[in-house]
């Protein structure tokens, strides 16, 4: 799913001068499309082989990409190193107006040495989690441009002496490197362009027409998309796939998609949930909403209001649905993939205007569905929206 974005080695260093001082920091790309492999060479003369004591890297991107990627190390491409570990951490909030990630690793236990000019890859970090934002280019930024600290950083050293070259942190066409590695005023960076970051849903629908369902959906960004897989339930939670689409192969930035489901009633239940599963070349995937079509309409009546909801909404169930007696009415309120986020349980008494509260933990903004269980069986579900 195509999304440009521009990766960037950050770097400021505020250690000492020592000697062999000869390394920078670059990016070139990673095994898929939304991965990136940070490399270091040697710029001036080899150095002595050592022991990698500390290693430290920093990528960031503006905070204006939505929803926010999650980052991590998916590989270590020198082994010889044997730093093995690296953490990451998310230090967005030092830099106003940027995702910041600091990538720490240290303690190797294999001598590394550069030749003159020698280049290594280091480690390959993948951006998951697509943007809901158009396609559009990003860059990526030094601290300098809103940071605090001096966390975020390239910094390599062995047996505990620094190897940087402080004026000049990072290589590449278009690198920057002013007054590079003295803080706060230095300022170094290196953009790579044409990064992908996963598919963008823009939107998905089901519909019965005649005996079927219809499914219908959008999306952008879908390079590195292999296939769609269409899944059903009876229950809203328990999925599985029953059909799939291969990407369509052409040079648009949105392609719209449909397919039927036959003779649905033959599958004796009232109600179908259908949600669509977009899986990457590399394998990984993500998921549309969850999306009813409901056989039989014997719920006329059931409402809920407001709808975009705040911090609660109405529910209002007729009688004549429930039937005569006191009942027990289960609300499940489930999220996109299905999972069950909040629940309650009322009685008849009540449901003809009953006040469900969400302000509750893990009840964000977004589409869930709302289950309305009565004696085991589900009598509707309604799509509820949370905006605050």
């Amino acid at each position: 799913m195509k999304k440009f974005l521009f990766l960037a080695a950050a770097v400021v260093v505020v250690f000492s001068e020592a000697q062999s001082q000869n390394l920078q920091a670059s990016l070139t790309t990673g095994s898929t499309g939304n991965s990136v492999r940070i490399k270091v060479r040697s710029k001036d003369a080899p150095t002595s082989a050592g022991i990698i004591s500390t290693l430290n890297f920093a990528l960031q991107i503006p905070s204006s990409i939505t929803p926010k990627p999650i980052l991590s190390v998916v590989a270590e491409i020198l082994p010889s190193t044997a730093v093995g570990t690296y953490t990451v951490t998310d230090v967005s909030a030092e830099t106003p107006g940027f995702y910041t990630w600091n990538i720490f690793g240290n303690d190797g236990t294999t001598a590394t040495s550069w030749a003159l000019n020698e280049e290594k890859e280091f480690i390959e970090v993948r951006f998951n989690q697509g943007p809901t934002v158009p396609p559009t280019s990003v860059s990526i930024v030094h601290i300098p441009f809103g940071g605090t600290t001096g966390e975020t950083t390239f910094y390599l050293s062995i047996a505990g002496i620094s190897q940087v070259i402080q004026s000049e942190l990072v290589y590449g066409p278009g690198a920057i490197n002013t007054t590079a590695g003295v803080y706060p005023d230095g300022n170094a960076s290196f953009s790579l362009a044409n990064i992908f970051l996963p598919v963008t849903w823009l939107g998905f629908d089901a519909i019965k027409k005649d005996k079927n369902a219809v499914l219908t959906w959008s999306v952008a960004n879908e390079d590195d998309n292999e296939v769609y897989e269409i899944e059903r339930s009876v229950n809203g939670t328990n999925f599985s796939k029953f059909g799939s689409l291969a990407k369509k192969m052409n040079s648009k930035l949105e392609n719209s998609y449909e397919f039927t489901d036959f003779n649905i009633d033959q599958l004796n239940s009232k109600v179908l949930y259908y949600r669509v599963k977009q899986v990457d070349k590399d394998g990984q995937f993500t998921y549309t909403s969850v999306r009813t079509v409901r056989l039989v309409n014997n719920t006329k009546g059931i409402g809920i209001y407001p709808n975009p909801v705040k911090d609660g909404f109405y529910l209002s169930i007729p009688t004549e649905v429930l039937g005569p007696g006191t009942k027990k009415i289960r609300l499940n309120m489930l999220n996109a993939v299905g999972q069950t986020v909040h629940a309650r349980e009322i009685t008849s008494a009540v449901a003809s205007n009953y006040y469900y509260d969400i302000k509750t933990p893990g009840v964000l903004n977004g589409e869930y569905m709302l289950q309305i269980i009565s004696d085991g069986k589900i009598l509707e579900t309604k799509k509820v929206i949370v905006q605050r």
